[in-house]
């Protein structure tokens, strides 16, 4: 565990190592630092999660499903999200749509 920690403080750091690439025509010069690939790093673990997203999003939607989206009127927004009010009727307003997506779901069956 401390080894992969101290990987992803050093990760992309030039100081540690880097590749350098030298363009032909213009002799123009990059540095690009090398990465530690660990599992703990938020830019080598990217494709590690961007892999396992997809195997999850398969997973998801092999199987039926919707997507229901409530909104409250635009003219009614301004009364919702009075901070006396705000608690009290969003949640009775939750409520009432879990209610009617379960009523729903139920009859379809």
């Amino acid at each position: 565990m401390k080894r992969e920690v101290k990987k992803f403080r050093d990760c992309g750091d030039l100081k540690k190592g880097y590749r350098l690439f030298v363009c032909e025509g213009c002799h123009d010069v990059k540095k690009v630092a090398f990465r530690c690939k660990g599992k703990f790093c938020p830019t080598c673990a990217t494709g590690e999660s961007q892999r396992w997203a997809e195997i999850v999003a398969n997973d998801l939607f092999t199987v039926t499903h919707r997507h229901v989206i409530f909104t409250i009127d635009e003219g009614l927004r301004e009364i919702f999200l009075k901070d006396n009010y705000r608690k009290e009727l969003l949640k009775g307003l939750m409520d009432e749509a879990a209610r009617i997506l379960l009523d729903f779901f139920i009859m379809e069956v």
